[in-house]
């Protein structure tokens, strides 16, 4: 039978790499539990909820939260077997795939993107990826709020120390502090946001006027922040909305929004540059998607995750 086609707006899923949006569709909610327990703490954020790690075949782990109304995963990794380290391309989360493809594809003419930063961690599966196809990246930092996530992160879900420099931190205080220092001397070529409450809802202050500014001071002229935003329901539909407004304010005539393919449509990322412009040809990007797939030796098709691609 032919496969169910994806809501209207939303662009085809798009399934090009061993690590392909099925592998995640199959660990939904607690299926992931049939995984063997490798960790478990209580959350250092809400002690009512148990961070874990469950165990997969073929060296796949899972980072599981479990509260007593809700069983969620919050990403997937693949060990190496020799290392025991994160496999950085093995990442099956769609729409960190967007993320990725958006970012390098606006920044696929700067030569050396040295300087890039994660707001909120998890697995540590975006800081990995980011880590691998921006070799020149002296450290990704990496700001996550959960002491006990940075935990799992470093121990059993195997992140690079080499590679990433973690932060337990709030991350709109930790980059307010960092902004002005960021401005003088090192501006950071890429600042990627992805961060949920316990409800799965995006919390208002990181789209709030003062943090959008202080993203903007941290970015260089050329820079680019990618944010991730939940869609598919009023509430989370109305945040998407009211950000998409707050970046157009923060960063006028160089913002986009781009809805992640994906069996379920539950994902948009936003994107803004300080550079005007940045966003207004969609060719251009798909070109430059195009690029950077070779330069950096991506294993998806990054220009097909611009589909859908509107300014703001």
């Amino acid at each position: 039978p032919a496969p169910a086609q994806p809501a209207p707006a939303q662009p085809a899923p798009v399934e090009d790499d061993v690590a392909d949006v099925r592998l995640a569709d199959s660990w939904a909610s607690a299926k992931s539990l049939a995984g063997r327990p490798v960790f478990s703490q209580p959350s250092n954020v809400d002690p009512s909820t148990r961070i874990e790690v469950h165990e997969h075949a073929s060296g796949w782990r899972s980072l599981v939260f479990v509260a007593s109304e809700r069983v969620s995963v919050q990403s997937k990794v693949r060990l190496d077997g020799g290392s025991g380290l994160a496999q950085p391309y093995a990442m099956p989360t769609e729409y960190l795939k967007s993320m990725v493809a958006l970012a390098l594809s606006a920044l696929a003419d700067v030569p050396r993107l040295e300087r890039v930063l994660v707001l909120g961690m998890g697995a540590g599966s975006l800081p990995s990826y980011l880590g691998r196809c921006c070799p020149e990246a002296r450290l990704v930092d990496a700001v996550e709020l959960d002491a006990t996530v940075a935990e799992a992160a470093q121990g059993p879900l195997g992140l690079d120390p080499g590679r990433v420099a973690v932060h337990v931190d709030d991350a709109a205080a930790w980059l307010r502090g960092r902004a002005a220092a960021a401005a003088a001397r090192e501006p950071y070529d890429l600042v990627c946001v992805d961060i949920a409450d316990g409800s799965n809802r995006i919390p208002e202050t990181f789209y709030s006027a003062a943090f959008l500014a202080d993203v903007r001071a941290s970015l260089a002229p050329h820079g680019v922040v990618c944010h991730n935003f939940h869609s598919g329901k009023a509430d989370h539909d109305r945040r998407l909305e009211e950000a998409c407004a707050a970046y157009g304010a923060a960063f006028p005539g160089g913002a986009c929004r781009v809805p992640s393919p994906a069996r379920r449509p539950w994902n948009t990322i936003v994107a803004a540059s300080p550079r005007r412009g940045a966003f207004s040809s969609l060719e251009e990007l798909r070109a430059a998607a195009r690029r950077a797939r070779e330069q950096r030796g991506l294993p998806f098709d990054a220009s097909a995750r611009l589909e859908g691609l509107r300014e703001i």
